[in-house]
């Protein structure tokens, strides 16, 4: 079994002055929701038009965001730690998670409030077995073994589903692939950290550790 997770941003730039598709989800009309979220992107001030993981779904791959872009995405994003409008506990990092992908298929997308720090939770149950904390929600419930996990979509869509829906109801996975699909993220993530710190110093922006502060968190 081939286990990927996949690090997406998820980039909404909802503007009440776009006409929004009158139809839906997204993933049943993804053209139409693909030419609104372009058209909320330059309102929304992005140079650059956007690769998007899905068409109609609003996630980028940390890997094809421009530098144009994500110098945008970093200043929005820490402006109000700058003018000391909020501290730096009260800042968040960056919205998106991780695609599941298993065999090249998408099994599972990230979930309402989910974020690039959700790789703490992918660590935690693939080299701890334990969840740690949900990343985002719903979320599935987790099953240990002593080399597997069993991920039940369908008994986490208590009063919520999941959107897009999961591939499957059910999928087991053994830990030794989650482990190498986490090893193999985590350098991406790396990557990725090294592009913001970069945009930190060309900017001047001068905040310590900014890398946790937008991926791996400050604990």
């Amino acid at each position: 079994m081939d286990v990927k997770l996949i690090p997406v941003l998820e980039i909404n730039c909802w503007d009440a002055d776009v006409l929004s598709p009158g139809n839906g989800p997204y993933w049943l009309y993804p053209e139409e929701y693909n030419h609104y979220n372009n058209a909320c992107r330059l309102k929304a001030g992005f140079e650059d038009e956007f690769v998007f993981y899905m068409k109609g779904a609003t996630f980028v791959r940390i890997n094809d965001i421009t530098i144009s872009n994500l110098e945008k995405l970093i200043k929005d994003e820490v402006k109000g730690i700058l003018s000391g409008e909020h501290s730096r506990e009260d800042g968040g990092y960056l919205s998106g998670g991780y695609v599941l992908n298993i065999d090249g298929k998408d099994v599972s997308f990230p979930q309402c409030c989910s974020d690039l720090a959700g790789i703490n939770y992918w660590k935690r149950m693939a080299r701890e077995s334990q969840a740690g904390y949900d990343d985002g929600h719903p979320a599935p419930v987790l099953t240990f073994t002593d080399d597997e996990v069993l991920f039940d979509f369908k008994a986490g869509e208590i009063g919520e589903k999941f959107t897009p829906p999961p591939l499957y109801d059910k999928i087991i996975i053994k830990k030794a692939d989650l482990k190498k699909a986490v090893d193999e993220v985590e350098i991406e993530l790396y990557k990725f950290a090294e592009r913001i710190e970069g945009i930190n110093k060309s900017l001047s922006l001068n905040i310590i550790n900014i890398d946790k502060l937008l991926i791996w968190g400050d604990d």
